[in-house]
Formats: structure tokens, C-alpha cells, sequence
């Protein structure tokens, strides 16, 4: 989340801990706990992982993030900071 009064991101750690996926683009979804939004851009996987999360109790099947062709993240690759926000290695 992005506070614009202080222009830095703010952490949070069940947005941190949830699952994150990689379009081999360099283009991240974070699908954040059942009250957040998917966090990625604008476009029709987000759509499909909207559609998944909806069905799936706000989890996206390992099946689903294939057909869509997204790789998990690592908890090890995760990464945060202030200025960037969240992001992986």
C-alpha cells in the first residue's frame, strides 16, 4: 500500500506472507490476505486471478497460475522496502 502523504510504501505482513507470482516479464501479483486487493498491474491475468481468488476462498491453484503462465515466489526471494515497496529477487 502506498501512503501519498508520505510517498513511501507501508509493510504489511500478511500481504508480505501471501502468495506472489512472477510473469517471467518482471511483472508481480501479490494476492494479499482475504481483505486486500490482488496487488499487480492492470490487465486480463489479473482478471483471471480476481476470477480465481473469488472461487478458490481468496487462493489461486498452482493449476490456475500455470494455465496463466506465473511462477511462484519464493518466501526467500520477497522483498520490501520504503521506497520501493514490495518486490522479489
Amino acid at each position: 500500500m502506498y501512503d501519498n502523504e508520505t510517498r513511501l510504501f507501508l509493510f504489511d505482513q500478511e500481504d508480505f506472507d501471501s502468495q506472489w507470482f512472477d510473469d517471467g516479464e518482471g511483472l508481480t501479483y501479490i494476492i494479499g490476505g482475504p481483505n486486500s486487493e490482488i496487488e499487480g498491474p492492470d490487465n486480463k491475468i489479473l482478471d483471471a486471478l480476481n476470477a480465481a481468488c473469488r472461487e478458490n476462498a481468496g487462493h489461486v491453484p498452482e493449476e490456475v497460475a500455470d494455465a496463466l503462465g506465473l511462477t511462484p515466489v519464493g518466501d526467500g526471494l520477497k522483498r520490501w522496502n520504503e521506497v520501493d515497496g514490495y518486490y522479489h529477487a
